[in-house]
């Protein structure tokens, strides 16, 4: 994608964001009171036309931007915080300890079997297991994300260890506790971190999918998946506009967070390579620990 398409993914990143805190103010009507129009096509008075109880399809789709981003943004926010330590667990072998040996296996094989279950599939148990509702959705969310996180910052982490920076801080008596903080994770997460934004975008779509099966959020809570499901039906007998509005924003919003993290991973690559393309001298992370406190 040239520079003009990155920009206007980022802008339209910027803008969902912006949707997202104050999309239920700009909707014209309320996205959950039917209006006295039932199945009215795109008008001037309705836009994007209204469904089959009367709700505004633009109100409904606008205000679901809260919705959907609040659950992927939550969710990816808990699955980051426990993939990382997760991959510390399976990546880092504090120094040969067996002890961690072992709990880096185990953790490698429940994050194999948890990857081996189809993501909608797993969503839909947790959901079921659970039930209804907006903590139900960002929990199942947050779990099928967790091993992209863990398996992201496990192999950075063994990255750096294999390299001499590691050696450097062990040979001159740096507990390994001191060298995976100040040493390892910081030059670790770059990339995981990075995937931030792609993995937005998947969660939008998995809580979308949710709804759709419904399993999702409980209505009259707006929100993209739960809309797209309610217009399917209508669509045979020619009211397209209640599923295909709402779907196009659904789309647009997923390939533009994957394109904004794609140029987010680039960046940081750019940075990365300016910044260091050797490991850090000895007398150097010498220099660096005698100046902390």
């Amino acid at each position: 994608m040239n520079r003009f398409g990155r920009r206007l993914a980022v802008g339209y990143v910027l803008l969902a964001l912006v949707f997202a805190v104050v999309g239920p103010w700009l909707a014209p009507y309320d996205p959950e009171r039917p209006t006295a129009d039932v199945l009215l096509a795109p008008s001037l008075d309705h836009p994007m036309g209204t469904d089959a109880s009367g709700l505004d399809v633009l109100s409904v789709t606008v205000a679901a931007f809260r919705t959907d981003l609040l659950i992927a943004v939550c969710a990816v926010g808990i699955s980051l915080l426990v993939g990382i330590v997760l991959g510390v667990l399976a990546g880092y072998s504090f120094g040969g300890s067996r002890v961690f040996r072992t709990v880096g296996v185990t953790v490698d094989r429940l994050l194999d079997i948890v990857q081996s279950i189809p993501v909608v599939i797993l969503g839909l148990a947790l959901v079921a297991t659970f039930g209804r509702g907006v903590p139900s959705v960002v929990a199942a969310v947050a779990f099928v994300n967790v091993p992209v996180f863990a398996r992201l910052l496990r192999a950075s982490v063994k990255s750096v260890e294999r390299s001499g920076m590691v050696q450097a801080c062990r040979s001159i008596g740096l507990s390994e506790r001191t060298t995976l903080r100040r040493h390892v994770l910081p030059n670790s997460l770059d990339s995981t971190l990075a995937n931030g934004s792609i993995a937005v975008g998947t969660a939008i779509l998995l809580t979308a999918a949710l709804s759709f099966l419904g399993a999702g959020v409980r209505p009259p809570t707006p929100e993209w998946g739960a809309l797209i499901s309610n217009g399917a039906n209508y669509v045979s007998t020619g009211q397209w506009w209640i599923s295909v509005f709402p779907g196009l924003v659904l789309s647009v919003t997923v390939v533009t967070f994957a394109v904004a993290g794609e140029v987010i991973r680039a960046a940081v690559a750019r940075s990365r390579g300016k910044a260091a393309a050797e490991d850090p001298t000895f007398e150097a992370i010498v220099q660096d620990e005698m100046r902390m406190p």
